[in-house]
């Protein structure tokens, strides 16, 4: 397998221990990736924690941590998502070349540390916590109401993603469309399906559709539904939904948004920053309407990303890491991913079956194979899957009543 090339502010990096792909996530060694951008790292508590030095500017990494950093031999490794969502750099990975590049934008800022959100600097300065002289918070008036008139805005789930994942689905027509290419646009996705009873929000969504038909602005409906197209197109010709619809036979976009139940909303704002919102049409209409979003010093806009075209363009670079280690059950589940994606179904099987023999547990393992397997007429195959896939499944009701809804699809069908 060759190596994934690392550049760092234009210039080639030949570390000890390269990049590495895992799963959906590049990682790339902290060291030689931080010295790059003119920083130095700190190891503090006991070496538990890496400490990212940047004149007075500092960003902590706890070691053990998959979303911050894991040691690899002897060498620290970090996603690059989270470097990009951290630091004010870019991170380009082009999985067709092998080959990543982070970019420094400006001299180095620190926008938040890991596992928090940049929730003062999102808020309008009006909106903040009023301070008195000192610093020191000031006391809201005992029983003080919202002003009249003012919408409310969607209440917000913390802990998200800072960009909308790099997913592959299809559209009602069965072409193939990117995630991706909504970014740099505020972005209300509602997830729904018809097993879920969750039909009859398509009519308030027409209506935010109508209203909010700007370009700068995109509405659309993500079906996360294994009973496939035609269940879709009947629920939203019987709703007369005009907006754009994916569908999400095997609940990628669920699984990235640590959704176990839906219906729920999805809102990506021009700088790529993602949540999940509660259902209030009202103030999804007031989102829609705000002002782009104030960028922070060292923020650069979202933009699509580059080098994914088509579903199948990722497949070559996960084969060749596969080779070397063909025991990464991650690794494994996206390439099974990628080829479900692209229509490839039998070939997904085939990958979903390796990733369990690797993770015996994945409830979606073992409930993509089933909808592989639905996709192929291999029914008896399907219920078995899936039977499985509830039994390590407990709590997710995205997988447990959609799972109830197919096998009842199943029996009715001759």
């Amino acid at each position: 397998m060759s190596p994934i090339e690392l550049i760092v502010n234009g210039r080639t990096l030949r570390p000890p221990v390269g990049p590495r792909l895992r799963g959906e996530q590049v990682w790339i060694p902290v060291h030689p990736v931080v010295e790059a951008l003119g920083g130095r790292v700190d190891a503090a508590e006991h070496g538990q924690v890496l400490v990212l030095r940047f004149g007075k500017e500092s960003l902590r990494l706890r070691l053990g941590d998959l979303d911050q950093a894991v040691m690899l031999g002897s060498t620290a490794m970090t996603p690059a998502d989270t470097i990009e969502s951290c630091l004010n750099v870019e991170v380009n990975w082009q999985a067709e070349s092998q080959r990543i590049e982070v970019e420094l934008q400006g001299k180095p800022v620190v926008r938040r540390q890991p596992g928090t959100e940049e929730e003062e600097e999102a808020q309008p300065e009006a909106a903040r916590t009023p301070k008195r002289p000192g610093g020191k918070p000031a006391k809201e008036p005992a029983g003080k109401a919202a002003r009249p008139g003012r919408e409310p805005k969607p209440a917000q789930v913390k802990g998200q993603r800072e960009h909308l994942p790099t997913l592959w689905l299809r559209d009602l027509n069965g072409q193939p469309v990117c995630l991706q290419q909504y970014r740099g646009k505020r972005t209300a996705i509602f997830v729904w399906g018809s097993w879920a009873e969750s039909s009859k929000e398509l009519s308030a969504w027409q209506l935010l559709y109508e209203r909010n038909r700007k370009p700068e602005v995109e509405i659309l409906a993500i079906a996360a539904d294994a009973s496939g197209a035609a269940a879709v197109q009947a629920e939203i010709e019987r709703m007369k939904a005009s907006f754009p619809v994916l569908i999400d036979e095997c609940s990628l976009l669920p699984a990235a948004m640590k959704l176990t139940t839906i219906p729920a909303v999805v809102l990506a704002d021009e700088l790529g920053a993602v949540q999940v919102a509660k259902l209030d049409p009202r103030a999804l209409s007031s989102w829609l309407s705000e002002k782009p979003s104030k960028q922070p010093p060292g923020r650069r806009s979202a933009k699509p990303a580059k080098g994914m075209n088509k579903p199948l363009e990722a497949v070559p670079a996960i084969e060749r890491s596969l080779r070397t280690d063909a025991q990464n059950g991650e690794l494994r589940l996206r390439l099974a991913d990628a080829l479900a994606a692209a229509g490839e179904y039998a070939r997904a099987a085939r990958q979903y079956r390796k990733t369990i023999s690797l993770l015996p547990q994945s409830a979606l393992a073992h409930f993509r194979l089933g909808v592989c397997l639905l996709r192929v007429n291999d029914h008896r195959g399907a219920q078995t899957a899936l039977r499985d896939a509830v039994k390590q499944a407990a709590g997710n009701d995205l997988i447990t009543k959609q799972v109830a809804a197919l096998e009842q699809r199943m029996t009715k069908a001759p």
